[in-house]
């Protein structure tokens, strides 16, 4: 019995928001806005020792300019890719431990980090999320607060540790925009249609602008599958 919210998945396109957020925050005085055209056109990197690295896009085209709140709606890997060199590997790889994610030991950060290369914990994806949700500060996920008997109606003791006080993680600005941006259903329609069942209208949740926000991501050959999403009071994180 393995607890998959505890081991290490490569996260695909849900790691995205944690590059794009830190572009909005930006690197050395050079930062990006929602309305931020990134070019998604070939191109090729060099990454040392006589390696290159061209990303593509999982529809295998090529969409031109894009603003940046399209190009993460609709999960355009070349975009992302860009975005990330913004932020450059340090960069990365500070914002996402600040926003609670670990990495396995001797894990390198990478320009294929953008698209999900990195291996990540679920438990650790639902504290970033909850950063966003949470107005940018970030929160010590619990499971249990008290256990009650069936019968009796008693509660057994359990063992209490204290939480640790919220973090700033990111500016409540930062986390509206992203809040805003995985909202944001008609920026995603290129790729996804409108109404999808990440927006919630299929079980009646309308409007879902600013209400219901969701990312999902998928690791090569669909090994695995996320679907990352939060409203204002609650966040949740599937893998399977």
């Amino acid at each position: 019995q393995v607890n998959t919210t505890l081991t290490y998945q490569q996260p695909g396109s849900s790691i995205k928001p944690i590059v794009y957020a830190g572009t909005l925050i930006g690197n050395q005085g050079n930062y990006l806005t929602p309305a931020s055209i990134l070019w998604d056109v070939p191109v090729t990197y060099d990454v040392g020792g006589g390696s290159t690295y061209t990303p593509v896009n999982f529809d295998r085209q090529y969409h031109g300019a894009v603003p940046l709140r399209y190009a993460l709606q609709n999960s355009f890997n070349i975009a992302a890719v860009k975005a990330y060199t913004v932020l450059g590997n340090e960069g990365f790889v500070a914002l996402a431990q600040s926003l609670g994610l670990q990495f396995p030991e001797g894990a390198a950060a990478g320009l294929a980090s953008a698209l999900g290369a990195n291996e990540v914990r679920l438990i650790d994806m639902m504290k970033a999320y909850g950063t966003f949700a949470n107005g940018g500060q970030r929160v010590e996920l619990y499971a249990i607060e008290r256990i009650t008997e069936t019968v009796e109606g008693q509660d057994i003791e359990v063992p209490i540790t204290p939480r640790p006080e919220p973090v700033q993680a990111i500016s409540p600005q930062v986390a509206y925009v992203m809040q805003n941006i995985l909202s944001d259903d008609n920026a995603r329609a290129e790729e996804f249609g409108t109404n999808s069942n990440v927006t919630l209208t299929r079980i009646g949740v309308s409007p879902t602008q600013n209400r219901v926000a969701a990312k999902t991501g998928t690791s090569n050959d669909s090994r695995d599958l996320w679907t990352m999403g939060f409203t204002r009071n609650v966040v949740v994180g599937v893998w399977l």
